[in-house]
């Protein structure tokens, strides 16, 4: 499905390799290591990206909080240690564990999880204050469980006055000035231990699940296919560990490095400052603007490039991207703007490419890829099968952290706790299943998209709310008690809920989970079962700690801290999607039932659209497996719809566009010596948006307002 890329080499001089075999991967000091660095991640972040609201810390493939720890770690406490006490300095396989334990919390304090399930459960509640009966209607019918949600005081003993009840009104309003401890204990901890260990049991089969498929796919990716892992090969330099007797590894002593390195710090630097200071800076801008030469049709219906930023990390990605990659993505993109200013100019543009014909186009794109993906590593897959159920034959791969059986059980095992979980709470399995696996499925999908690509955040227009809506209309609704049907009811909350949460994720397990296993496989092969049980130490510590560090926030700051003064914290999401969940499924699924107009009516799936990506997508594969010099890969028609793309499409052109160049003007040997500038950008950009977020905490401590820096978008869309 790719071909292999330019990869770093990674094996150190033969003394290191002595010391490190002599080391087990999965030592004590390492996983002392990798807890300190989940537990500080896990608290830091939620204040950092709610309260401070800085550039988020985790925000994606890349995490700006693992760089930084991984290289202010070999900077200041492995670099000595490895010049003046060789001994006692990790060796690259420990570093390993401690990024792959890093790496795999991360989903847990942001977008992957905190920032959206908490306020789904307390703004349920919130927005039913003025209507508690909505609310109560729903909650009569759904019977969900009490550690469903946060528990409320004795004296909240009806709908009505849970909605106004100190756990949810403080949540967007803190405790007023001088409340004691013991009111902060029942608000953070008592009220919600329920949540904690009930939706626990949901997302430990989640997770369990992905990470089972992460072992799985580790061999057909990495060492089949040889995909390139972009992402990953910058965190090999970040975990390389130094000759004994050297402070810095070899990326590290390379002078390009810091070239780049610096120069990135010193242009956000001089960027951030004019925040601060706009008279003595002067503005500098990256990226480029033409609304106004595109004013005028066709080219104001262009979408997203009338006006871009460019994100210098993910232009510098794009060096360690195969090119037919990064091609495909810009070019598709570009492409796309044909039919769309066409069909503007000609006055139908409210019949065709409208955003469900976009959304069933993208699920047909999503579902040849998901088939290229099991067709291309069907040996492997089949194999896994095999030794799940039936017998292994001479010659096929066992594992190798753990059994591939250990894995597939582990990921089928974590798909049914997740699926059971749901049909207790009175979804129907076949609901359940399409739920949980369009989630997982599509997780999978976007892993591989990122294991090629290097992309900041991957996600998809299609997925399971939108599918639930052509699937279960409850037709009638409350105007027909006839034909109410609950399980419709509680198909819709629970997708807009779980499904909601997910729909736009940029954090994801699978991504951290395979990107993790590709930096142990080459690093830390012996690391065996052990690595499994530090990725699940890294996973329920993280889980426990962001999740009070969260709550702590909501509950301890009502508003950003920055000059905006923003009303309530996460004020996106809190008013977001809480709300729209329960508008939707009361006042249209309850009480109406579905109804789908138009040409929706006749053909919700909009099969042509839908038919055309998958024909397109599969088009596509088939020419790029069959044909090595086709130059498309179907990773940019799948992509072309998403909301990041809008973004990011002129970094991913430039980023080629100089690998493209430096390529062809000064050959392999200008491409290797480039390696560590390109580096050096990348984790430029890491230390800036360090810089401006430790200075932001220096202000807020010293009372003083400061300014938000961002070097990443801060919404979703």
């Amino acid at each position: 499905m790719s071909q292999s890329s330019e990869s770093p080499t990674t094996a150190g001089p033969a003394s290191v390799e002595t010391i490190a075999s002599a080391r087990p991967a999965v030592s004590l000091r390492s996983l002392l290591v990798g807890l300190a660095g989940v537990v500080l991640l896990c608290a830091y972040v939620p204040f950092n990206d709610f309260v401070l609201k800085n550039t988020y810390f985790v925000g994606g493939s890349l995490p700006l909080a693992v760089v930084l720890f991984m290289f202010l770690f070999a900077l200041l406490v492995n670099g000595p240690l490895s010049r003046y006490a060789p001994r006692l300095a990790l060796q690259t396989n420990e570093l390993t564990v401690v990024l792959v334990m890093l790496l795999v919390c991360c989903v847990l304090p942001s977008s992957g999880l905190m920032q959206f399930w908490q306020p789904s459960l307390a703004g349920s509640w919130h927005h039913s204050s003025e209507r508690p009966e909505r609310l109560e209607a729903l909650l009569t019918r759904l019977e969900l469980p009490d550690w469903y949600w946060p528990k409320f005081s004795p004296e909240s003993d009806t709908i009505a006055k849970k909605t106004g009840d100190d756990v949810i009104r403080f949540f967007y309003d803190k405790p007023p000035a001088g409340t004691d401890l013991g009111t902060y204990r029942r608000l953070i901890v008592d009220s919600w231990l329920g949540p904690l260990l009930g939706w626990g049991v949901f997302f430990a089969g989640v997770f369990a699940c992905l990470i089972g498929v992460s072992f799985v796919v580790r061999r057909q990716w990495v060492e089949n296919e040889r995909i390139s892992f972009p992402i990953a090969q910058v965190q090999l330099a970040l975990i390389e560990a130094p000759e004994p007797g050297r402070v810095f590894n070899s990326t590290f002593r390379t002078r390009v490095f810091w070239i780049g390195l610096i120069a990135v710090v010193a242009v956000r630097t001089f960027i951030g400052m004019r925040s601060y200071f706009p008279k003595t800076f002067p503005e500098i801008t990256l990226g480029y603007s033409f609304y106004t030469l595109l004013a005028d049709p066709p080219w104001a219906y262009m979408d997203g490039l009338g006006a871009q930023d460019l994100y210098l990390w993910l232009a510098a990605m794009m060096f360690f991207v195969p090119t037919r990659i990064s091609f495909s993505l810009w070019f598709v993109f570009v492409l796309y703007q044909i039919p769309l200013m066409l069909v503007n100019s000609m006055g139908v543009g409210s019949e065709y490419l409208t955003p469900s014909q976009r959304r069933s186009m993208n699920l047909g794109s999503l579902l040849a890829f998901a088939a290229m993906i099991l067709w291309t590593g069907r040996h492997h897959y089949w194999a896994v099968i095999r030794q799940m159920f039936f017998v292994s034959r001479p010659g096929d791969d066992q594992g190798l952290f753990i059994r591939n059986r250990t894995a597939g059980w582990m990921a089928l095992g974590g798909f049914a706790v997740a699926v059971a979980w749901c049909v207790y709470l009175m979804m129907t399995l076949p609901a359940a299943l399409l739920m949980v696996g369009g989630i997982v499925g599509t997780w999978v999908v976007m892993a591989n998209v990122v294991a090629h690509s290097g992309l900041a955040a991957a996600y998809t227009l299609s997925g399971p709310r939108e599918w639930f809506v052509n699937l279960y209309q409850n037709a009638g609704g409350m105007r027909t008690p006839a034909t109410y049907n609950v399980s419709h009811v509680a198909a819709h909350w629970h997708v807009q809920t779980i499904g909601g949460m997910w729909a736009y994720a940029r954090d994801q397990l699978l991504v951290y989970g395979t990107h993790g296993l590709k930096l142990a496989t080459e690093n830390a092969p012996r690391a065996g079962a052990r690595l499994l049980l530090a990725i699940v130490l890294a996973l329920g510590v993280g889980y426990v700690v962001s999740h009070f560090s969260t709550l702590a926030c909501y509950y301890g700051f009502q508003s950003t801290q920055d000059k905006t003064q923003e009303t309530p914290i996460n004020e996106e999401v809190l008013n977001g999607q809480p709300k729209w969940t329960i508008n939707f499924v009361h006042d249209t699924v309850h009480e109406k039932g579905v109804t789908l107009q138009g040409r929706a009516k006749e053909d919700p799936w909009h099969r042509w659209w839908l038919g055309g990506g998958l024909v397109g997508t599969g088009l596509l594969a088939f020419l790029q497996l069959r044909f090595t010099w086709w130059p498309v890969h179907p990773i940019g028609l799948l992509m072309v719809f998403s909301f990041s793309m809008k973004r990011v499409v002129f970094s991913l052109f430039v980023g080629w566009l100089v690998k493209v160049l430096l390529v062809r003007f000064g050959g392999a040997s200008l491409f290797y010596k480039a390696r560590p500038f390109f580096l050096g950008i990348i984790i430029g950009e890491a230390l800036a948006a360090t810089g401006f977020a430790l200075l932001a905490v220096i202000l807020w401590l010293l009372g003083i307002p400061y300014e938000t820096v961002h070097f990443v978008p801060r919404t979703q869309f």
